[in-house]
């Protein structure tokens, strides 16, 4: 069991298969923030766990502790290579004006894919 929380970040790392540069941008971290972490100088903030979970499917209670398993067995399995968190980071910078549009043209993308499910 990885003791603590650097070991469990380089073990995910490397279980991704990527560098230290693309796992920061996946998460919404600097690469020399994410390096800090890697390495045991930082802990990183709340916000940068969160996306590091949600992002690839990470059980948080493994990530903080060494406890369980690593993978979230209930995590939503949709975030599609950061899909979602490429999403989450344009989203917020609009406008709530923007967001309300964005809202709107989503609920209708949600009825379509509806409509075309139930033809199949």
């Amino acid at each position: 069991m990885e003791t603590e929380l650097k070991d469990r970040l380089l073990k995910l790392r490397l279980t991704q298969g990527l560098s230290q540069v693309e796992f920061s941008k996946r998460i919404g971290a600097t690469s020399r923030a994410y390096s800090h972490y890697e390495k045991g100088e930082r802990k990183p903030m709340d916000v940068f766990v969160n996306n590091i979970c949600k992002a690839f499917q990470v059980s948080k209670e493994w990530l903080l502790t060494g406890e369980g398993e690593m993978i979230d067995l209930n995590a939503d399995k949709i975030d599609n290579d950061g899909l979602l968190s490429d999403i989450t980071q344009v989203l917020r910078q609009l406008s709530p004006d923007m967001l309300q549009t964005v809202l709107h043209m989503s609920k209708m993308l949600l009825d379509i894919q509806t409509i075309k499910e139930s033809k199949c």
